[in-house]
């Protein structure tokens, strides 16, 4: 149920951007979704890709920081509350959501999210017992 998340941390955000695509692309690795978070110091690029482990490699050899995370994506209805109807349920079971970003797959029918939690374990376990759907890139 989990996939490799890879993140990349930069000190500039226009030109750690355009670094990562280039060297995605050069690769020939598509980005199936992405979220960025500016800070003062550095921004953290968090990425989803069609190759994560090559990714990660051709990343580190030009001498980006990266590290790969577990996470999960869930499919939800695109009505209001679906999210937080997710976000109360781990929170009822004392699963810290550490982040979340969503995405549009191909056939965007409904909303869906990328989730880190601190026990992705758990959580994917009371999530697939409430009946929600699970979202895989390879599908």
């Amino acid at each position: 149920m989990t996939m490799k998340q890879i993140s990349v941390f930069a000190t500039d955000v226009s030109t750690g951007l355009a670094g990562i695509s280039e060297i995605l692309s050069e690769n020939k690795i598509s980005i199936r979704a992405l979220s960025v978070a500016d800070g003062t110091e550095y921004s953290v690029f968090r990425l989803i890709v069609d190759d994560p482990d090559t990714a990660l490699n051709a990343l580190r050899n030009l001498g980006f920081v990266v590290s790969a995370t577990e996470v999960f994506a869930i499919k939800l209805s695109d009505e209001p509350g679906a999210l937080d109807a997710v976000l109360k349920l781990l929170a009822n079971h004392g699963i810290v959501t550490q982040y979340i970003y969503a995405f549009v797959p191909k056939e965007a029918s409904d909303a869906y999210v990328v989730l880190k939690a601190a026990d992705n374990e758990s959580a994917i376990k009371i999530l697939k017992d409430a009946d929600f759907q699970f979202y895989s890139f390879d599908t």
